[in-house]
């Protein structure tokens, strides 16, 4: 692994352990201000109560200015199960 990648996976881990513990104020820690955020689906807590603990997808779009990666667009969507 790279210098780059190391730093990458640096920056998204504290980003992905902020989004599993509900962490909100920390999770946009490593975003640009002009981020644009697209979620397949409402997070959180389910409108039955029930809070939403599946498997979804996060791709990350990433933005390096003055040595620093950023994330500069992130896609949240939830797998479509088939069978």
């Amino acid at each position: 692994m790279n210098a780059d990648e190391a730093a990458i996976r640096d920056m998204l881990e504290p980003c992905s352990e902020a989004t599993r513990d509900g962490r909100e104020e920390d999770i946009l820690a490593n975003h640009l201000d002009e981020l644009v955020l697209f979620d397949g689906f409402s997070p959180g807590t389910l409108p039955d109560g029930e809070r939403f603990g599946g498997t979804v997808r996060i791709v990350f779009c990433l933005l390096k200015r003055v040595g620093m990666a950023k994330i500069a667009h992130q896609h949240v969507v939830q797998p479509v199960e088939r069978g």
